[in-house]
């Protein structure tokens, strides 16, 4: 992992991660331990562990995978409109069988 700021429009740092190869692990650590440094420097900020929740969204990592939900947006929006006390409906469709094009079917340009 690297990691590369640019600076964008009004001071706004992004961090870039994309993968490299480093002799050690230690290299990683130094970068990560560096840029929090400049973030801390720049913002008002504090590190403290791993991100569960930012800017209304549940975030969650895995090993290989993160997840990003958005339940409190959803249920916000539902009780806005007054949909919370309607009752709920299980999906129509297989959600284990894959959708896949229909080879007799005509092309729609929608």
């Amino acid at each position: 992992v690297y990691i590369k700021l640019l600076e964008l429009g009004m001071k706004l740092w992004l961090p870039i991660f994309w993968r490299m190869d480093f002799k050690e692990e230690q290299e990683i650590k130094s970068l990560c331990q560096s840029f929090e440094k400049l973030m801390k420097d720049k913002f008002q900020m504090s590190s403290m562990g791993e991100l569960t929740f930012v800017l209304g969204l549940q975030v969650k990592q895995k090993k290989d995978r993160i997840f990003i939900r958005q339940d409190k947006y959803v249920a916000e929006i539902l009780r806005k409109f007054r949909f919370s006390e309607g009752k709920s409906a299980s999906t129509p469709i297989d959600a284990e069988k894959p959708l896949l094009k229909d080879s007799d079917g005509e092309d729609v340009d929608v």
